[in-house]
């Protein structure tokens, strides 16, 4: 029975019954419009450094596939090379941890930003709202 409860309601003519100007109604609702707007902005961010991080981790297990394809076709020169071979992967794979961490740190201070400014604005809608006229 309650989830039928807002069937049918007018939204517009339940808000303009507040206490509240029309103007003050309309400046919430275009608040809240640039909040998701900011939120859908620092997400996309999100998932944009999420894709890439991705990307470079089957692009790392790519490399590492073929370099193990390389050694098992010629197991004397591996052998022979095992203690090289190991300090290189260490270093690759350390070197791609750095990348991808700075990826995922930058879209996250990219995001961070987004939501910051806009909780700024926010605060100066909100003062502007609460003005009496």
């Amino acid at each position: 029975m309650l989830q039928n409860f807002w069937i049918g309601t007018d939204f517009a003519k339940l808000l303009s019954s507040l206490p509240v100007s029309n103007d003050g109604v309309k400046a919430m609702l275009e608040s809240q419009a640039r909040n998701l707007a900011a939120l859908e902005e620092a997400n996309q961010h999100a998932i944009d450094a999420f894709h890439a991080v991705f990307k470079r981790q089957n692009e790392i297990l790519h490399a590492a596939i073929q370099e193990s394809a390389k050694l098992v076709s010629a197991p004397e020169e591996a052998f022979s090379k095992q203690a090289e071979i190991a300090r290189t992967a260490t270093e690759h794979t350390l070197d791609n941890l750095r990348r991808m961490s700075e990826m995922l740190a930058a879209a996250s201070e990219k995001a961070a930003a987004v939501l910051n400014q806009r909780v700024r604005e926010n605060m100066e809608e909100l003062k502007t709202i609460s003005r009496p006229e």
